[in-house]
């Protein structure tokens, strides 16, 4: 997937100011560190290598949950979901072959996460920072830039289902905090209306 599609397509309903900014941010995140294909050709990372990627990868991935969340604000989804067809017993038990090519990010199978990770999530994740050090393959960021800039290219799928999994009155909105140096990566005062518009739309209120 291309880190250089215009962030004017397609329509959005948040400030167009905002999905620029977040543009200028993805555009330095790949400047620094590649393409996905170029970081999953790497294979492993070094600890600081991995370090200073999530400490642009993270921001990035926050700021799109909040521009996808504004989106999905937006969207007038009255009514149930759609239904699902049903599987088979046939078709669910059929392996899917999954073959890794870092060569081909457009067959990854990769997905963005728009929600805050569950608290069985985090606590797993936190019991893995205290095992003993271990080989950092490249893959799973690769995957996850590949993700995110396919939901910045194409944002509409990833702000409908949210907004129709929002919309549901048993889903608590959890608020999602993202990392420190998010302001400054973004640009502070671009930020704070990103903050005004997302916080709005978490409450439900329409700024127009």
């Amino acid at each position: 997937m291309s880190e250089n599609a215009p962030p004017q397509t397609p329509p959005r309903h948040a400030p167009i100011a905002l999905w620029q900014a977040a543009h200028a941010l993805l555009t330095a995140l790949f400047n620094l560190f590649g393409p996905p294909e170029q970081i999953a050709a790497q294979h492993t990372l070094s600890k600081p290598a991995r370090a200073l990627l999530l400490a642009w990868l993270r921001p990035a991935e926050a700021i799109l949950r909040r521009l996808i969340f504004i989106e999905a604000h937006k969207l007038d989804v009255g009514g149930p979901p759609p239904s699902r067809r049903p599987v088979s017993a046939r078709s669910a038990r059929r392996p899917i072959a999954s073959v890794f090519d870092p060569s081909n990010p457009e067959a990854w199978r990769v997905s963005f996460r728009c929600s805050t990770p569950t608290t069985r999530r985090t606590q797993a994740a936190r019991s893995r920072r205290h095992r003993a050090p271990c080989q950092i393959f490249a893959r799973p960021l690769a995957e996850r830039c590949e993700a995110l800039l396919r939901a910045f290219n194409n944002p509409a799928p990833y702000a409908l289902r949210l907004a129709r999994r929002l919309n549901r009155r048993s889903v608590n909105r959890v608020h999602d905090e993202p990392p420190p140096n998010t302001r400054d990566l973004y640009g502070r005062e671009l930020y704070d209306t990103l903050d005004f518009h997302y916080r709005a739309a978490f409450h439900g209120i329409d700024t127009g």
